[in-house]
């Protein structure tokens, strides 16, 4: 039982560490618009960099609200009646909370961007699948980012025993990222259901 219990806490902890990753990638849909972040330039092979889904106004608001939102989640940790267990774990200050929120929200934009630009050299189109690759570069990106950066936090957070729970983190997120597809297609902010 308390094998159990320990990895609920776990999982809800590692998934909570994640919001920021989860939300800096799913924002940008729909705070997305305005100034494609390559300008319309094309490389030499004629397409273009990234394409017109990849903006300015969504880049940034993903990077912004996913590290607001998890900040927010923290400050309601410090009030009576929150979560005090989740925040005062870490014994850090706001400044080095936001830096570690931020390394996963940016690191997730940037994996999204990476793998756009690789898709245009590669000779995908704009919305074409790319089956799994689509569904985890921000999760790439992001712990990536956060390893380089911010190393003993990443690796304490959500690699040290943690292996299952972040496993069952990756579910969520494969859900959660199939579920907003399918909205915002629905409701004509992606092209693509995928």
């Amino acid at each position: 039982m308390s094998y159990v219990l320990g990895f609920l806490g776990d999982c809800a902890l590692v998934t909570w560490l994640s919001l920021p990753l989860l939300l800096a990638n799913m924002l940008p849909v729909v705070l997305g618009g305005g100034r494609p972040m390559d300008f319309g330039w094309c490389a030499g092979d004629g397409r273009r960099l990234l394409g017109d889904g990849k903006t300015w106004q969504g880049f940034f608001g993903g990077v912004f609200f996913g590290v607001l939102t998890t900040w927010t989640l923290a400050m309601l940790a410090l009030t009576p009646g929150g979560m005090p267990s989740l925040y005062r774990i870490w014994e850090i200050d706001d400044f080095q909370f936001i830096r570690h929120m931020g390394w996963l929200a940016l690191g997730a934009l940037l994996g999204d961007l990476t793998k756009s630009l690789i898709k245009r050299r590669i000779g995908f189109d704009r919305g074409q699948p790319w089956f799994l690759v689509d569904q985890f570069d921000a999760v790439a990106g992001a712990f990536l980012l956060s390893w380089m950066f911010d190393r003993q936090w990443f690796t304490g957070n959500f690699i040290a025993s943690r292996g299952p729970a972040l496993m069952f983190m990756l579910l969520v997120y494969l859900v959660g990222h199939q579920i907003l597809s399918r909205w915002a297609h629905a409701n004509h902010l992606k092209l693509v259901p995928h």
